[in-house]
């Protein structure tokens, strides 16, 4: 039996996708193609820029909140932690964190800048964004002592071999149809894999600075886009970023431009608070799940609108099993879908909860408990008040555990 438990706050996932598809697919798309066919080199600069602005906005909201002892609607995060469990890092080694952080999602950027060109099909980058389910699961068991499951391994273990099966499926075709080297599509998947792993180690960063330090995300995301800017005046450029507002493309749609240019801008600072804020409120595993679920409807849509499966209908069907595959045990890894097979149920946290409601209801009494009751009902009201709440207060041992009933 299959259980599908999709929860409320899935919603922001979905804003964070929605935004960077506008971002990504829409305007870049309306923006390069009319006016520019090569990546801005601005946004080098216009990144980190973003970075700070949508952290320092958020941020000063929610002190402007508190400080007027107003609920925070927006954006709200229960920090309130047991100091017990409070790692307490020193200054520098935050610093050096976030430094950290800011180089992998800098990195990215970087890389998809200058890098990614037509050298393999967006639709296969993005089959390959499954691997941060796999790099963030082996940090958080490395680092954070996140225990695997029986589903989180069955999990892992089908989606690892589904993922190298579309590796290798992919290179094949692509290999066969437009090089006829099988070099330069390994090299292409090589960057993008590290591409996504970079991700991985970012979202982990920021998720142990907010969990076990205590930082508020949004500083976070302010101070790495200092330490982004300062990385930017570091990066060698042989053209003038700023020579593209003197093409005449520009010059003769320079309201159009500039509409654009804002939205372009606007869109990215969304996309980057409901990154690290999706990060904070579910696990790194969690918040890679929007980055590769919904690729069987992408497919989809680039098979009959982009034609990019080569023609080759074997090609697409075969490439959607693979996604279709990766996206359930993602969402089987993260408890949305849950399998009542094997036991694979039995570790999840829907199922303990269930399990201890239970064992708190369901309490024996023995026959000595039940005599009291009956004895009980014979005295007067007070006496037989007084005996109840006794027996109330009995404490039961449940196997290892200690219940005040």
């Amino acid at each position: 039996m299959i259980k599908i438990r999709f929860r409320k706050n899935l919603l922001y996932l979905f804003i964070y996708y929605i935004a960077s598809f506008i971002n990504f697919s829409v305007l870049s798309s309306i923006f390069y193609t009319k006016f520019i066919l090569e990546p801005i080199k601005i946004c080098i600069y216009l990144y980190p820029v973003e970075n700070i602005i949508g952290g320092i906005i958020v941020y000063l909201y929610q002190r402007n909140s508190v400080k007027k002892k107003e609920e925070i609607k927006y954006f709200g995060l229960d920090l309130v932690h047991n100091h017990k469990n409070v790692v307490n890092d020193g200054i520098f080694k935050k610093i050096i964190l976030i430094f950290i952080a800011s180089y992998f999602n800098y990195y990215n950027i970087i890389v998809s800048l200058f890098y990614y060109v037509d050298y393999i099909p967006l639709s296969m980058d993005l089959r390959i964004s499954s691997i941060q389910l796999i790099a963030s699961a082996l940090i958080c068991a490395i680092s954070f002592d996140f225990k695997f499951k029986k589903h989180h391994k069955l999990s892992l273990i089908v989606i690892s071999i589904f993922l190298f099966l579309s590796i290798c499926h992919d290179m094949f075709y692509i290999a066969y149809y437009k090089y006829k080297n099988i070099r330069i599509p390994i090299f292409q998947y090589f960057i993008s894999l590290y591409y996504y792993i970079g991700f991985s180690f970012n979202n982990c960063i920021e998720k142990y600075l907010v969990d076990a330090d205590y930082m508020n995300p949004f500083l976070i995301l302010m101070i790495e886009g200092i330490f982004q800017l300062i990385f930017s005046l570091f990066i060698p450029i042989w053209k003038n970023p700023f020579d593209i507002f003197k093409d005449k493309k520009i010059t003769e749609n320079f309201t159009l431009f500039i509409i654009l240019f804002i939205l372009f801008a606007l869109f990215q600072i969304v996309v980057n608070i409901y990154r690290i804020y999706c990060n904070v409120i579910y696990s790194p595993m969690a918040r890679s799940l929007i980055d590769y679920f919904l690729n069987p409807f992408v497919n989809i849509y680039f098979y009959f609108e982009e034609k990019i499966f080569f023609n080759n209908v074997a090609y697409f069907i075969v490439t959607e099993i693979f996604c279709c595959v990766m996206s359930f045990f993602g969402c089987v890894f993260n408890e949305y879908i849950v399998l009542y097979c094997y036991g694979l149920e039995f570790e999840t946290q829907d199922e303990i909860a269930e399990r201890a409601c239970v064992r708190e209801n369901e309490r024996p009494i023995n026959q000595s408990e039940m005599k009291i009751i009956d004895d009980n009902e014979s005295i007067n009201s007070n006496d037989d008040r007084n005996n109840k709440i006794a027996i109330s207060n009995t404490i039961v041992s449940v196997g290892t555990y200690h219940i005040n009933i």
